[in-house]
Protein backbone atom coordinates (compact mmCIF):
# COMPACT_ATOMS: atom_id res chain seq x y z
CA UNK A 1 0.00 0.00 0.00
CA UNK A 2 1.35 3.40 -0.90
CA UNK A 3 1.73 6.47 1.03
CA UNK A 4 -1.07 8.10 -0.33
CA UNK A 5 -3.66 4.86 0.48
CA UNK A 6 -2.12 5.17 3.85
CA UNK A 7 -2.82 8.38 4.19
CA UNK A 8 -6.71 8.29 2.83
CA UNK A 9 -7.58 5.26 4.92
CA UNK A 10 -5.78 6.91 7.89
CA UNK A 11 -8.01 10.21 7.41
CA UNK A 12 -10.81 8.24 6.99
CA UNK A 13 -10.76 6.62 10.24
CA UNK A 14 -9.87 9.66 12.07
CA UNK A 15 -13.22 11.33 10.79
CA UNK A 16 -15.49 8.87 11.86
CA UNK A 17 -13.62 7.86 15.27
CA UNK A 18 -15.78 9.71 18.41
CA UNK A 19 -12.54 10.26 19.99
CA UNK A 20 -10.61 11.99 17.11
CA UNK A 21 -10.02 15.85 18.16
CA UNK A 22 -13.07 18.28 17.21
CA UNK A 23 -11.25 19.83 14.10
CA UNK A 24 -10.09 16.35 12.59
CA UNK A 25 -13.75 14.49 13.18
CA UNK A 26 -16.15 14.63 10.41
CA UNK A 27 -17.92 17.94 9.26
CA UNK A 28 -21.57 18.67 9.42
CA UNK A 29 -21.12 20.27 5.80
CA UNK A 30 -19.01 20.10 2.54
CA UNK A 31 -19.66 22.82 -0.48
CA UNK A 32 -22.60 20.80 -1.97
CA UNK A 33 -24.71 20.36 1.99
CA UNK A 34 -23.94 23.80 2.91
CA UNK A 35 -26.08 25.17 -0.22
CA UNK A 36 -29.15 22.61 0.38
CA UNK A 37 -28.85 24.31 4.35
CA UNK A 38 -28.62 27.39 3.02
CA UNK A 39 -31.81 26.92 1.04
CA UNK A 40 -34.26 25.65 3.63
CA UNK A 41 -33.16 28.02 5.83
CA UNK A 42 -34.39 31.30 3.10
CA UNK A 43 -37.51 28.66 2.85
CA UNK A 44 -37.74 29.13 6.33
CA UNK A 45 -37.14 32.80 6.49
CA UNK A 46 -39.36 33.75 3.63
CA UNK A 47 -42.26 31.86 5.41
CA UNK A 48 -41.53 33.40 8.99
CA UNK A 49 -40.02 30.59 10.74
CA UNK A 50 -36.93 32.25 11.25
CA UNK A 51 -36.94 35.35 12.81
CA UNK A 52 -34.06 37.30 11.93
CA UNK A 53 -31.63 36.73 8.88
CA UNK A 54 -28.88 37.96 10.35
CA UNK A 55 -26.64 36.35 11.84
CA UNK A 56 -29.39 33.10 11.04
CA UNK A 57 -28.79 33.10 7.74
CA UNK A 58 -25.87 35.53 7.08
CA UNK A 59 -23.93 32.81 9.51
CA UNK A 60 -24.70 29.95 7.16
CA UNK A 61 -23.93 32.61 3.52
CA UNK A 62 -20.38 33.08 5.67
CA UNK A 63 -19.88 29.34 5.64
CA UNK A 64 -20.97 28.66 2.06
CA UNK A 65 -18.65 31.93 0.92
CA UNK A 66 -15.47 30.39 2.29
CA UNK A 67 -15.98 26.77 0.14
CA UNK A 68 -16.52 28.48 -3.12
CA UNK A 69 -12.95 30.09 -2.19
CA UNK A 70 -11.25 26.54 -1.87
CA UNK A 71 -9.12 26.29 -4.79
CA UNK A 72 -9.57 22.91 -4.46
CA UNK A 73 -13.15 23.05 -5.70
CA UNK A 74 -12.99 23.32 -9.23
CA UNK A 75 -12.20 19.70 -9.72
CA UNK A 76 -14.95 18.26 -8.26
CA UNK A 77 -17.72 20.75 -8.39
CA UNK A 78 -19.85 22.40 -10.61
CA UNK A 79 -22.33 25.87 -10.75
CA UNK A 80 -24.09 25.14 -13.59
CA UNK A 81 -26.01 28.24 -14.34
CA UNK A 82 -23.88 30.85 -12.20
CA UNK A 83 -19.95 30.98 -12.34
CA UNK A 84 -18.23 30.30 -9.29
CA UNK A 85 -16.99 34.40 -9.35
CA UNK A 86 -20.89 34.93 -9.45
CA UNK A 87 -21.80 32.40 -7.12
CA UNK A 88 -19.47 34.16 -4.87
CA UNK A 89 -20.61 37.85 -5.69
CA UNK A 90 -24.41 36.69 -5.33
CA UNK A 91 -23.31 35.70 -1.43
CA UNK A 92 -20.92 38.60 -0.81
CA UNK A 93 -24.40 40.82 -1.70
CA UNK A 94 -26.38 38.77 0.54
CA UNK A 95 -27.58 41.07 3.48
CA UNK A 96 -30.52 41.36 6.18
CA UNK A 97 -32.05 44.46 4.16
CA UNK A 98 -34.29 43.05 1.36
CA UNK A 99 -37.59 44.51 1.52
CA UNK A 100 -38.68 43.37 -1.98
CA UNK A 101 -37.38 39.27 -1.17
CA UNK A 102 -35.28 40.12 -4.52
CA UNK A 103 -32.03 38.96 -3.17
CA UNK A 104 -33.80 36.08 -1.37
CA UNK A 105 -35.26 34.51 -4.77
CA UNK A 106 -31.45 34.92 -6.88
CA UNK A 107 -29.71 32.96 -3.07
CA UNK A 108 -32.31 30.55 -3.60
CA UNK A 109 -32.06 29.73 -7.41
CA UNK A 110 -28.32 29.89 -6.84
CA UNK A 111 -28.46 27.04 -3.92
CA UNK A 112 -31.11 24.95 -6.18
CA UNK A 113 -28.84 24.95 -8.96
CA UNK A 114 -25.54 23.61 -7.25
CA UNK A 115 -28.07 20.99 -5.84
CA UNK A 116 -29.15 19.57 -9.07
CA UNK A 117 -25.74 20.14 -10.99
CA UNK A 118 -23.74 18.79 -8.47
CA UNK A 119 -26.10 15.26 -8.03
CA UNK A 120 -22.79 13.51 -9.17
CA UNK A 121 -20.27 15.04 -6.34
CA UNK A 122 -20.11 12.18 -4.44
CA UNK A 123 -18.81 10.17 -7.65
CA UNK A 124 -16.68 13.09 -8.59
CA UNK A 125 -14.79 12.78 -5.35
CA UNK A 126 -14.58 8.74 -5.60
CA UNK A 127 -12.96 9.44 -9.14
CA UNK A 128 -11.03 12.41 -7.89
CA UNK A 129 -9.60 10.69 -4.54
CA UNK A 130 -8.87 7.40 -6.59
CA UNK A 131 -6.63 9.43 -9.18
CA UNK A 132 -4.95 10.84 -6.35
CA UNK A 133 -4.10 7.52 -4.72
CA UNK A 134 -2.90 6.23 -8.22
CA UNK A 135 -0.29 9.10 -8.61
CA UNK A 136 0.66 8.71 -5.08
CA UNK A 137 2.67 12.07 -4.42
CA UNK A 138 3.20 13.57 -1.40
CA UNK A 139 2.35 17.15 -2.91
CA UNK A 140 -1.15 15.91 -2.97
CA UNK A 141 -1.62 15.20 0.50
CA UNK A 142 -3.83 18.33 1.10
CA UNK A 143 -6.19 17.14 -1.51
CA UNK A 144 -6.42 13.84 -0.21
CA UNK A 145 -7.35 15.57 3.13
CA UNK A 146 -10.06 17.83 1.68
CA UNK A 147 -11.87 15.29 -0.59
CA UNK A 148 -11.66 12.39 2.14
CA UNK A 149 -13.26 14.97 4.35
CA UNK A 150 -16.22 16.21 1.85
CA UNK A 151 -16.77 12.63 0.78
CA UNK A 152 -17.67 11.73 4.65
CA UNK A 153 -19.64 14.39 5.36
CA UNK A 154 -21.83 13.66 1.73
CA UNK A 155 -22.27 9.78 2.70
CA UNK A 156 -23.47 10.77 6.06
CA UNK A 157 -25.88 13.62 3.86
CA UNK A 158 -27.16 10.75 1.58
CA UNK A 159 -28.25 8.20 4.88
CA UNK A 160 -25.40 6.24 5.20
CA UNK A 161 -24.67 5.63 8.99
CA UNK A 162 -21.17 6.33 10.34
CA UNK A 163 -20.84 2.61 11.46
CA UNK A 164 -21.56 1.27 8.11
CA UNK A 165 -18.92 3.62 6.38
CA UNK A 166 -16.51 2.91 9.03
CA UNK A 167 -17.25 -0.71 8.44
CA UNK A 168 -16.78 -0.66 4.43
CA UNK A 169 -13.62 1.97 4.52
CA UNK A 170 -11.73 -0.73 6.84
CA UNK A 171 -12.98 -3.69 4.43
CA UNK A 172 -11.44 -1.89 1.69
CA UNK A 173 -8.10 -1.18 3.28
CA UNK A 174 -7.88 -5.05 4.38
CA UNK A 175 -8.60 -5.71 0.30
CA UNK A 176 -5.70 -3.49 -0.68
CA UNK A 177 -3.57 -5.09 2.15
CA UNK A 178 -4.15 -8.33 0.47
CA UNK A 179 -2.25 -7.08 -3.22
CA UNK A 180 -5.72 -6.01 -4.19
CA UNK A 181 -5.58 -3.01 -6.75
CA UNK A 182 -6.51 0.80 -5.74
CA UNK A 183 -8.66 0.63 -9.32
CA UNK A 184 -10.65 -2.38 -7.88
CA UNK A 185 -10.82 -1.80 -4.43
CA UNK A 186 -12.49 1.84 -5.09
CA UNK A 187 -14.43 0.25 -7.63
CA UNK A 188 -16.38 -1.77 -5.27
CA UNK A 189 -16.30 0.84 -2.59
CA UNK A 190 -18.27 3.12 -4.91
CA UNK A 191 -20.53 0.49 -6.33
CA UNK A 192 -21.15 -0.60 -2.47
CA UNK A 193 -22.09 3.54 -1.97
CA UNK A 194 -24.37 3.50 -5.06
CA UNK A 195 -26.30 0.43 -3.99
CA UNK A 196 -30.48 0.89 -3.34
CA UNK A 197 -31.89 1.10 -0.40
CA UNK A 198 -33.28 -2.39 1.03
CA UNK A 199 -35.53 -3.91 3.61
CA UNK A 200 -34.51 -4.30 6.71
CA UNK A 201 -36.39 -5.27 9.76
CA UNK A 202 -35.92 -4.19 13.80
CA UNK A 203 -37.40 -5.69 16.72
CA UNK A 204 -37.33 -4.13 19.87
CA UNK A 205 -38.48 -5.60 23.56
CA UNK A 206 -41.41 -3.33 25.25
CA UNK A 207 -42.84 -3.93 28.81
CA UNK A 208 -45.62 -1.38 29.83
CA UNK A 209 -47.30 -1.51 33.16
CA UNK A 210 -50.45 -2.60 31.13
CA UNK A 211 -49.45 -4.34 28.22
CA UNK A 212 -53.42 -4.47 27.71
CA UNK A 213 -53.42 -1.35 26.67
CA UNK A 214 -50.47 -0.26 25.02
CA UNK A 215 -51.78 0.89 21.98
CA UNK A 216 -49.49 1.00 18.36
CA UNK A 217 -49.38 4.63 17.04
CA UNK A 218 -47.79 3.59 13.16
CA UNK A 219 -49.06 1.08 10.89
CA UNK A 220 -45.74 0.30 10.17
CA UNK A 221 -44.94 -1.30 13.91
CA UNK A 222 -46.32 -4.79 14.50
CA UNK A 223 -46.70 -7.06 17.75
CA UNK A 224 -44.77 -10.18 17.64
CA UNK A 225 -46.27 -13.69 19.44
CA UNK A 226 -42.85 -14.58 20.32
CA UNK A 227 -38.91 -14.25 19.38
CA UNK A 228 -38.57 -15.05 15.90
CA UNK A 229 -37.18 -18.99 15.82
CA UNK A 230 -35.08 -18.44 13.27
CA UNK A 231 -32.89 -16.69 15.17
CA UNK A 232 -33.40 -18.33 18.44
CA UNK A 233 -29.65 -20.44 18.17
CA UNK A 234 -28.14 -17.41 16.34
CA UNK A 235 -24.48 -16.03 17.84
CA UNK A 236 -24.15 -12.42 19.52
CA UNK A 237 -28.05 -12.24 20.80
CA UNK A 238 -28.34 -11.48 23.90
CA UNK A 239 -30.03 -14.63 25.59
CA UNK A 240 -32.19 -11.93 27.65
CA UNK A 241 -33.42 -10.39 24.29
CA UNK A 242 -34.79 -13.60 23.36
CA UNK A 243 -36.58 -14.86 26.28
CA UNK A 244 -39.60 -12.90 27.35
CA UNK A 245 -41.49 -12.57 30.79
CA UNK A 246 -44.37 -11.48 32.02
CA UNK A 247 -46.14 -7.87 30.67
CA UNK A 248 -43.19 -8.06 28.02
CA UNK A 249 -43.67 -7.85 23.95
CA UNK A 250 -42.02 -7.46 21.24
CA UNK A 251 -42.35 -4.76 18.25
CA UNK A 252 -41.55 -5.10 14.60
CA UNK A 253 -40.92 -2.12 12.43
CA UNK A 254 -39.78 -3.11 8.72
CA UNK A 255 -38.33 -0.17 6.87
CA UNK A 256 -36.20 0.77 3.72
CA UNK A 257 -33.00 2.11 4.50
CA UNK A 258 -29.15 1.75 3.32
CA UNK A 259 -27.73 -0.12 6.22
CA UNK A 260 -28.54 -1.99 9.29
CA UNK A 261 -27.73 1.32 11.61
CA UNK A 262 -29.47 3.75 9.54
CA UNK A 263 -32.33 1.37 9.60
CA UNK A 264 -32.18 1.37 13.71
CA UNK A 265 -32.13 5.11 13.85
CA UNK A 266 -35.42 5.28 11.91
CA UNK A 267 -37.39 3.01 13.52
CA UNK A 268 -36.12 3.91 16.85
CA UNK A 269 -38.23 7.19 15.79
CA UNK A 270 -41.09 5.51 15.30
CA UNK A 271 -41.57 2.96 18.57
CA UNK A 272 -40.78 6.32 20.83
CA UNK A 273 -43.25 8.15 19.36
CA UNK A 274 -45.78 5.12 20.06
CA UNK A 275 -44.38 5.22 23.61
CA UNK A 276 -45.04 9.20 24.11
CA UNK A 277 -48.41 8.47 23.16
CA UNK A 278 -49.07 5.75 25.59
CA UNK A 279 -47.81 7.75 28.52
CA UNK A 280 -51.16 10.03 27.51
CA UNK A 281 -52.98 7.21 28.09
CA UNK A 282 -51.92 6.39 31.94
CA UNK A 283 -49.71 9.32 34.09
CA UNK A 284 -48.90 6.13 36.00
CA UNK A 285 -48.09 3.76 32.84
CA UNK A 286 -44.34 3.59 32.93
CA UNK A 287 -43.02 1.75 29.48
CA UNK A 288 -39.54 0.44 29.21
CA UNK A 289 -37.57 -0.51 26.21
CA UNK A 290 -34.77 -3.02 25.84
CA UNK A 291 -31.34 -1.40 25.47
CA UNK A 292 -31.13 -3.45 22.95
CA UNK A 293 -32.65 -4.10 19.18
CA UNK A 294 -32.71 -6.88 16.77
CA UNK A 295 -32.32 -5.47 13.05
CA UNK A 296 -32.62 -7.84 10.11
CA UNK A 297 -31.73 -7.36 6.58
CA UNK A 298 -34.79 -8.86 4.97
CA UNK A 299 -33.38 -10.63 1.78
CA UNK A 300 -30.13 -11.83 3.06
CA UNK A 301 -31.45 -12.25 6.63
CA UNK A 302 -28.17 -11.59 8.02
CA UNK A 303 -28.51 -9.49 11.54
CA UNK A 304 -27.28 -7.26 14.38
CA UNK A 305 -28.05 -6.99 17.94
CA UNK A 306 -27.28 -3.16 18.48
CA UNK A 307 -27.36 -0.90 21.17
CA UNK A 308 -30.82 1.77 20.55
CA UNK A 309 -28.56 4.72 22.11
CA UNK A 310 -26.05 5.99 19.81
CA UNK A 311 -22.50 7.10 21.15
CA UNK A 312 -22.12 10.93 20.93
CA UNK A 313 -18.60 12.08 19.51
CA UNK A 314 -15.98 13.59 21.94
CA UNK A 315 -13.03 12.78 23.20
CA UNK A 316 -12.77 12.35 26.76
CA UNK A 317 -9.05 11.49 28.36
CA UNK A 318 -10.37 11.44 31.99
CA UNK A 319 -7.30 12.12 34.71
CA UNK A 320 -8.11 11.25 38.17
CA UNK A 321 -5.90 13.81 39.39
CA UNK A 322 -7.83 16.40 37.70
CA UNK A 323 -11.15 15.39 38.34
CA UNK A 324 -10.16 15.37 42.15
CA UNK A 325 -9.25 18.83 41.73
CA UNK A 326 -12.08 20.12 39.81
CA UNK A 327 -14.54 18.03 42.91
CA UNK A 328 -12.42 20.02 44.95
CA UNK A 329 -13.16 23.20 43.66
CA UNK A 330 -16.37 22.68 42.59
CA UNK A 331 -16.41 22.05 46.56
CA UNK A 332 -14.70 25.61 47.37
CA UNK A 333 -16.87 27.03 45.43
CA UNK A 334 -20.05 26.58 47.48
CA UNK A 335 -20.27 29.60 50.29
CA UNK A 336 -17.56 31.73 48.10
CA UNK A 337 -19.92 32.59 45.59
CA UNK A 338 -23.77 31.55 45.83
CA UNK A 339 -24.21 32.77 42.26
CA UNK A 340 -21.67 31.15 40.63
CA UNK A 341 -22.11 28.02 42.41
CA UNK A 342 -25.60 27.72 41.83
CA UNK A 343 -25.31 28.33 38.11
CA UNK A 344 -22.46 26.04 37.87
CA UNK A 345 -24.41 22.75 40.43
CA UNK A 346 -27.59 23.43 37.18
CA UNK A 347 -25.32 23.14 34.82
CA UNK A 348 -24.01 20.18 35.83
CA UNK A 349 -27.88 18.91 36.59
CA UNK A 350 -28.60 19.70 32.90
CA UNK A 351 -25.55 17.86 31.65
CA UNK A 352 -26.66 14.94 33.57
CA UNK A 353 -29.78 14.90 32.33
CA UNK A 354 -28.86 15.15 28.93
CA UNK A 355 -26.60 12.50 29.28
CA UNK A 356 -29.45 10.06 31.06
CA UNK A 357 -31.76 11.24 27.92
CA UNK A 358 -32.00 8.26 24.91
CA UNK A 359 -33.74 10.78 22.30
CA UNK A 360 -31.20 12.80 21.08
CA UNK A 361 -33.99 16.04 20.77
CA UNK A 362 -33.74 15.79 24.51
CA UNK A 363 -30.26 15.63 24.88
CA UNK A 364 -29.96 18.64 22.79
CA UNK A 365 -32.46 20.59 24.91
CA UNK A 366 -30.91 19.87 27.85
CA UNK A 367 -27.45 20.22 27.07
CA UNK A 368 -28.69 23.94 25.56
CA UNK A 369 -30.40 24.92 29.04
CA UNK A 370 -27.14 23.64 31.05
CA UNK A 371 -25.28 26.01 28.63
CA UNK A 372 -27.56 28.76 28.82
CA UNK A 373 -27.44 28.94 32.48
CA UNK A 374 -24.10 29.15 33.23
CA UNK A 375 -23.47 32.18 30.61
CA UNK A 376 -26.64 33.94 31.61
CA UNK A 377 -27.47 37.16 33.53
CA UNK A 378 -30.44 38.42 34.50
CA UNK A 379 -29.14 41.97 35.40
CA UNK A 380 -27.47 43.17 32.15
CA UNK A 381 -29.20 44.23 29.04
CA UNK A 382 -26.65 41.98 26.75
CA UNK A 383 -28.35 40.11 24.17
CA UNK A 384 -28.20 36.75 25.66
CA UNK A 385 -27.15 34.72 22.63
CA UNK A 386 -24.58 37.10 21.88
CA UNK A 387 -23.20 36.83 25.51
CA UNK A 388 -23.16 32.92 24.95
CA UNK A 389 -20.99 33.75 21.83
CA UNK A 390 -18.52 36.08 22.99
CA UNK A 391 -17.90 34.13 26.72
CA UNK A 392 -17.67 30.48 25.37
CA UNK A 393 -15.61 31.15 22.25
CA UNK A 394 -12.95 32.86 24.40
CA UNK A 395 -12.30 30.46 27.19
CA UNK A 396 -13.01 27.60 24.15
CA UNK A 397 -10.45 29.83 22.03
CA UNK A 398 -8.07 29.75 24.63
CA UNK A 399 -6.97 26.62 24.91
CA UNK A 400 -7.76 25.87 21.37
CA UNK A 401 -3.83 25.50 20.26
CA UNK A 402 -2.39 23.58 23.57
CA UNK A 403 -5.08 21.29 23.41
CA UNK A 404 -4.75 20.56 19.72
CA UNK A 405 -0.82 20.33 19.81
CA UNK A 406 -1.08 17.52 22.51
CA UNK A 407 -3.74 15.77 20.69
CA UNK A 408 -1.00 15.29 17.74
CA UNK A 409 1.89 14.56 19.98
CA UNK A 410 -0.33 11.54 21.47
CA UNK A 411 -0.87 10.29 18.21
CA UNK A 412 2.95 10.64 17.11
CA UNK A 413 3.69 8.62 20.20
CA UNK A 414 7.03 8.42 22.47
CA UNK A 415 9.66 9.87 19.87
CA UNK A 416 7.76 13.24 19.82
CA UNK A 417 7.51 15.91 22.33
CA UNK A 418 6.63 19.45 22.37
CA UNK A 419 10.48 20.63 21.82
CA UNK A 420 9.73 18.85 18.28
CA UNK A 421 7.82 22.26 17.93
CA UNK A 422 9.71 24.61 20.23
CA UNK A 423 12.73 23.73 18.17
CA UNK A 424 11.50 23.48 14.61
CA UNK A 425 12.71 19.82 13.93
CA UNK A 426 11.54 17.01 13.71
CA UNK A 427 13.70 13.48 14.33
CA UNK A 428 15.35 12.05 11.02
CA UNK A 429 13.24 9.32 10.64
CA UNK A 430 9.58 9.96 9.48
CA UNK A 431 6.91 8.61 11.07
CA UNK A 432 5.65 5.40 9.85
CA UNK A 433 2.09 6.98 9.52
CA UNK A 434 2.00 9.88 6.20
CA UNK A 435 -0.99 11.38 7.79
CA UNK A 436 0.89 11.83 10.84
CA UNK A 437 4.37 12.87 9.64
CA UNK A 438 2.11 15.57 6.94
CA UNK A 439 0.67 17.03 9.54
CA UNK A 440 4.08 17.15 11.94
CA UNK A 441 5.72 18.94 9.06
CA UNK A 442 2.67 21.72 8.99
CA UNK A 443 2.94 22.05 12.94
CA UNK A 444 6.75 23.15 12.86
CA UNK A 445 5.83 25.70 10.61
CA UNK A 446 2.70 26.99 11.36
CA UNK A 447 3.51 26.88 15.37
CA UNK A 448 6.34 28.73 14.81
CA UNK A 449 4.89 31.69 12.26
CA UNK A 450 2.85 34.34 14.27
CA UNK A 451 0.87 35.20 11.24
CA UNK A 452 -0.33 31.45 10.70
CA UNK A 453 -0.79 30.97 14.51
CA UNK A 454 -2.94 34.44 14.74
CA UNK A 455 -4.57 33.18 11.35
CA UNK A 456 -5.82 29.89 12.62
CA UNK A 457 -6.99 30.99 15.91
CA UNK A 458 -8.91 33.37 14.02
CA UNK A 459 -10.54 30.79 11.88
CA UNK A 460 -11.38 28.93 14.78
CA UNK A 461 -13.34 31.39 16.36
CA UNK A 462 -15.36 31.90 13.03
CA UNK A 463 -16.30 28.38 12.64
CA UNK A 464 -17.35 28.05 16.48
CA UNK A 465 -19.46 31.18 15.93
CA UNK A 466 -20.99 30.14 13.08
CA UNK A 467 -21.63 26.35 15.08
CA UNK A 468 -23.10 28.45 17.79
CA UNK A 469 -25.34 29.93 15.41
CA UNK A 470 -26.55 27.22 14.14
CA UNK A 471 -26.88 25.11 17.11
CA UNK A 472 -29.56 27.89 18.58
CA UNK A 473 -31.41 28.19 15.23
CA UNK A 474 -31.48 24.18 16.09
CA UNK A 475 -32.97 24.86 19.49
CA UNK A 476 -35.21 26.88 18.61
CA UNK A 477 -36.89 24.48 15.94
CA UNK A 478 -36.58 21.63 18.32
CA UNK A 479 -38.61 23.97 20.95
CA UNK A 480 -41.61 25.59 18.37
CA UNK A 481 -41.55 22.93 15.15
CA UNK A 482 -40.32 20.06 17.28
CA UNK A 483 -37.98 18.87 14.34
CA UNK A 484 -35.43 19.61 12.68
CA UNK A 485 -33.29 18.66 9.39
CA UNK A 486 -29.55 19.29 10.95
CA UNK A 487 -27.55 16.23 11.92
CA UNK A 488 -28.87 15.98 15.73
CA UNK A 489 -26.01 13.92 16.48
CA UNK A 490 -23.10 15.98 15.59
CA UNK A 491 -24.90 18.79 17.11
CA UNK A 492 -25.37 16.95 20.13
CA UNK A 493 -21.55 15.84 20.49
CA UNK A 494 -19.88 19.40 20.21
CA UNK A 495 -23.15 20.75 22.55
CA UNK A 496 -22.25 18.59 25.12
CA UNK A 497 -18.49 19.39 24.95
CA UNK A 498 -19.03 22.74 24.91
CA UNK A 499 -21.13 22.04 28.33
CA UNK A 500 -18.21 19.86 29.99
CA UNK A 501 -15.58 21.97 28.87
CA UNK A 502 -17.13 25.47 30.44
CA UNK A 503 -17.96 23.96 33.48
CA UNK A 504 -14.76 22.36 34.10
CA UNK A 505 -12.66 25.53 33.13
CA UNK A 506 -14.96 28.30 34.78
CA UNK A 507 -14.98 26.35 38.47
CA UNK A 508 -10.87 26.14 38.68
CA UNK A 509 -10.40 29.53 37.03
CA UNK A 510 -13.03 30.75 39.62
CA UNK A 511 -11.35 28.93 42.80
CA UNK A 512 -7.95 28.92 42.02
CA UNK A 513 -7.16 32.46 40.35
CA UNK A 514 -8.19 34.54 43.96
CA UNK A 515 -8.11 38.14 41.40
CA UNK A 516 -11.45 36.73 39.95
CA UNK A 517 -14.45 37.37 42.41
CA UNK A 518 -17.91 36.24 40.00
CA UNK A 519 -18.68 34.54 36.97
CA UNK A 520 -18.74 37.72 34.86
CA UNK A 521 -14.74 38.31 36.07
CA UNK A 522 -13.59 34.99 34.59
CA UNK A 523 -15.37 35.78 31.44
CA UNK A 524 -13.38 39.11 30.91
CA UNK A 525 -10.28 36.96 32.13
CA UNK A 526 -10.55 34.54 29.31
CA UNK A 527 -11.23 37.58 26.68
CA UNK A 528 -8.26 39.29 27.96
CA UNK A 529 -5.80 36.01 27.78
CA UNK A 530 -7.06 35.36 24.26
CA UNK A 531 -6.53 38.75 23.11
CA UNK A 532 -2.62 37.89 24.36
CA UNK A 533 -2.95 34.43 22.78
CA UNK A 534 -3.86 36.37 19.37
CA UNK A 535 -0.49 38.23 19.44
CA UNK A 536 1.87 35.40 20.63
CA UNK A 537 4.76 34.71 18.38
CA UNK A 538 4.98 31.16 18.58
CA UNK A 539 3.67 27.87 20.14
CA UNK A 540 5.94 27.96 23.08
CA UNK A 541 4.79 31.65 24.42
CA UNK A 542 0.99 30.46 24.06
CA UNK A 543 1.65 27.24 26.27
CA UNK A 544 3.37 30.34 28.58
CA UNK A 545 1.03 32.65 28.97
CA UNK A 546 -2.25 29.92 29.35
CA UNK A 547 -1.00 25.96 30.20
CA UNK A 548 -4.29 24.07 29.28
CA UNK A 549 -4.90 21.41 32.28
CA UNK A 550 -8.22 19.20 32.81
CA UNK A 551 -9.24 15.93 32.72
CA UNK A 552 -11.41 15.35 29.47
CA UNK A 553 -10.62 17.10 25.24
Amino acid sequence: MNDSCKYFFNKSMELLHRKSFDTYRVNLHNPYTIFVELNKSIEKYNKKRIKNFDPTITSIVQEATGFLQNCYLDCVFSFGTFGRKQAVTILDNTTKSDKDGKKNRTLSLLCKSIEVENKEFKKNLFVKIKSLLVTDDKANFEQIDLYTSWLVTQLIHQGYSRKFILDRIRKSKTFLDNNSTIEIVFSKLNTVFDNNRDDYEAIFKIKPNSADTLLIASNQINELDAFPKEFENKRYISERFKEISEGEKYLSVIINSLDFWSALRTTYLLVTETVEINCLHDIDNKITLDKQALIIHCSSRSYRMESIEENLDGFYDYQESDFVRFVENFKALNGRSNVAYEKIRSAIRFYKLGNDSQEIEHKILNYWIGFEQLFSAIDTEEDSINRMKSFFIAINAVYYWQRRTTYLLNRAGVNYSFENFTNSQLPVDPHPNPQIQHRLEKYVVLLNDKKELRGSIEKHIKRLNQHLTRIYRVRNELVHEGRTSVDLFLIAGHLRHYLLFSIEQITNELIENQTLGCLDDVFVYFENILERIKDANNIKEIFEIKKYTGYME
